[in-house]
C-alpha cells in the first residue's frame, strides 16, 4: 500500500515536472490574402476591349505621301524581288560619251589624218566633172590653211571666216587643249571665235608634214599628183604645191597663185578659187 503511494506520487510529481519545464512554442509569421487584396484592389481590364481601341486608333493613322513607297516598288516588295530600275542615259549625254571613248581610243585622231592625207593624195578628177565636185571630194586638189591657237584672236577670225567664204580647207595639227585624244577642247577654242560661213576644219599633222609647215598661218595649193613625188618621209617635191605664209590675204594671195602658179595643174586649182574670190565663174574657161 505504502509502496503503491510512492510510485503514484513519483508519477505526480514527474508529471507536473515534465509540464513545468517544456519547451516554449515560438510565433509563426502569417499574411491575411483576402485582407491584402481587400487593401489593394487589382482594377478589372478588358484585355481585348482595349486592344480593339488600338487598332481602331492605329487604322486612322495616315501617312504622309512622301512616306509611301511606289506601288510598283511595293509590288516588287511583295515578290521579294526588289532591283534597282535600269538607269537611262539622255541621248546628248550618250552623243558625248561616244566621242570620248572614239577619242580616249587613240585611233580617231588616226584615223582622220590618214583620211585627208589620202583624200590630199588622190588623183586628180576630170575636169568634166566640174569644179564643185572635186573640191568637195578632196579627190583634186586644193587650197589649205594651215593654222595654229598661236595666232592672234583677231587674225584668226578673219582667216576662218575667209577660208569659210572662199571654200578653202583648213587644218590644224593636232587637238588643241591638254589632252591631244580630246576634240572637246579645239571645239571650245573654235566656239570663241566670231565666224559667219565656218570653214571645213581637220586635224591633220601628215599634211604639216608633207608641205614642211613651220610657220602659221599659211596656205598651201597642191598639185593633183602630189602624192607620186614623196619623198621617204612623206614630204611633197617642191615643184608640186605653192605656199605663201606669213601676214595673210586669202583673196589677195589666190590671185597671186593663179597668176604666178608654179605648174598649169596649180594655176587650174587655183583657177576654181578665183571664182569664190570674185563671186564669177568668168576665169572656169581660161586657160
Amino acid at each position: 500500500m505504502k509502496n503503491k503511494f510512492l510510485i503514484s506520487s513519483m508519477l505526480a510529481c514527474g508529471f507536473m515536472i515534465t509540464h513545468t519545464y517544456a519547451a516554449p512554442t515560438k510565433a509563426t509569421g502569417y499574411i491575411d490574402i483576402e485582407q491584402v487584396k481587400k487593401d489593394n484592389p487589382v482594377p478589372n481590364v478588358d484585355i481585348a476591349k482595349v486592344q480593339k481601341e488600338a487598332k481602331g486608333i492605329i487604322d486612322q493613322t495616315v501617312l504622309p505621301e512622301a512616306a509611301k513607297l511606289p506601288e510598283g516598288v511595293n509590288k516588287r516588295i511583295e515578290l521579294g524581288q526588289i532591283e534597282m530600275p535600269p538607269q537611262k542615259i539622255p541621248d546628248y549625254l550618250k552623243d558625248d560619251k561616244a566621242m570620248r571613248d572614239q577619242q580616249l581610243s587613240g585611233l580617231d585622231l588616226e584615223k582622220m589624218a590618214q583620211k585627208y592625207n589620202e583624200a590630199l593624195l588622190a588623183e586628180k578628177s576630170k575636169k568634166s566633172q566640174g569644179p564643185d565636185q572635186g573640191a568637195n571630194d578632196f579627190e583634186a586638189g586644193r587650197a589649205y590653211l594651215f593654222i595654229s591657237s598661236s595666232i592672234p584672236k583677231q587674225t584668226l577670225e578673219n582667216l576662218l571666216n575667209d577660208a569659210g567664204r572662199l571654200n578653202i580647207a583648213v587644218f590644224l595639227k593636232g587637238n588643241i587643249g591638254d589632252d591631244p585624244l580630246k576634240f572637246m577642247g579645239t571645239q571650245k577654242f573654235m566656239n570663241t571665235m566670231k565666224i559667219k560661213t565656218p570653214p571645213e576644219l581637220f586635224i591633220h599633222p601628215d599634211a604639216f608634214t608633207m608641205f614642211k609647215i613651220d610657220r602659221v598661218p599659211a596656205l598651201v595649193v597642191a598639185a593633183s599628183d602630189v602624192k607620186e613625188r614623196l619623198d621617204e618621209q612623206g614630204c611633197a617635191a617642191p615643184e608640186d604645191y605653192d605656199i605663201i605664209s606669213g601676214d595673210l590675204k586669202l583673196s589677195a594671195n589666190i590671185a597671186e597663185i593663179y597668176e604666178k602658179a608654179s605648174s598649169p595643174d596649180i594655176k587650174d586649182i587655183a583657177r576654181y578659187y578665183m571664182k569664190y574670190v570674185n563671186g564669177t565663174d568668168r576665169y572656169n574657161n581660161k586657160k
